[in-house]
């Protein structure tokens, strides 16, 4: 019996050496993953298509151009946490101040348009024209709201925050920094553990610090060019590409 114990746990002793070597790896870094729900995809729009729902715009081999009306639109589970990131070409402050990332929950509600103004969950991000605005060449809005269980679909749909509701919102002005044409950005908007991130080119550049909500929204929608809350878009020399959507802790841009 001693003997036929010794052996088992000597066979056990081997699996698990096996088990850890195998998962240190050749170079002793780890390649086991944590399977996370939720959104992780990488769109490069380097070519002629995208996985999102493309509406209007121009392929370049740069990336994708939205024009005066284009729209790159994809659907995403809940995020109560997550990363946007994107490379922007042509930014232009000459321009008018426009929206060129929107992110909001997809209901099934009645309202008709500015639906989207009045959304419990809405983040934006827009340039600033340099006249109007010199110092800031982003802005960044932030929206949250936990509704209580059971509210009605039609009674989420309310500017500000309502009584009984825990939310934030507001708009931010980013930090400065220069802003030229012909240079390429890489745009990221983080949000986890109550901080909601503005970074570009790697500096942090807005930050809201909100209380960390379980909102369950069924669906959001994100939304790269003309913002759905616009009649016109001011940036259409713009090249995106390189689009992320992930969990902060999986981004590997």
């Amino acid at each position: 019996m001693n003997g036929q114990r010794l052996s088992w746990n000597t066979i056990i002793s081997l699996f698990l050496c096996a088990a850890f070597i195998g998962a240190m790896g050749c170079s002793n870094v780890s390649y086991l993953t944590r399977n996370v729900k939720g959104p992780f995809f990488k769109d490069p729009l380097k070519g002629d298509s995208s996985i999102a729902v493309v509406e209007n715009g121009l392929f370049t081999k740069s990336g994708w151009q939205p024009g005066e009306d284009g729209q790159l639109i994809y659907d995403l589970s809940i995020m109560p946490q997550g990363m946007i990131s994107l490379d922007v070409t042509g930014l232009n402050r000459t321009a008018s101040d426009s929206a060129f990332l929107t992110l909001f929950e997809v209901t099934n509600s009645k309202y008709a348009e500015p639906f989207i103004s009045k959304n419990p969950y809405k983040i934006e991000l827009s340039l600033n024209n340099n006249v109007t605005n010199p110092e800031s060449p982003f802005n960044f809005l932030w929206t949250m709201k936990d509704f209580p269980e059971g509210t009605n679909l039609d009674d989420r749909y309310v500017d500000g925050i309502p009584d009984g509701v825990r939310g934030y919102e507001n708009m931010m002005a980013s930090a400065p920094m220069p802003i030229f044409p012909d240079q390429t950005y890489r745009i990221q908007i983080k949000w986890k553990s109550g901080k909601a991130q503005l970074l570009v080119n790697g500096e942090l550049l807005a930050e809201h610090d909100f209380e960390p909500l379980i909102f369950n929204a069924a669906k959001l929608k994100l939304v790269i060019g003309k913002s759905p809350c616009d009649n016109s878009f001011d940036l259409s020399d713009i090249t995106i590409s390189n689009v992320w959507v992930s969990f902060p802790s999986i981004y590997q841009g």
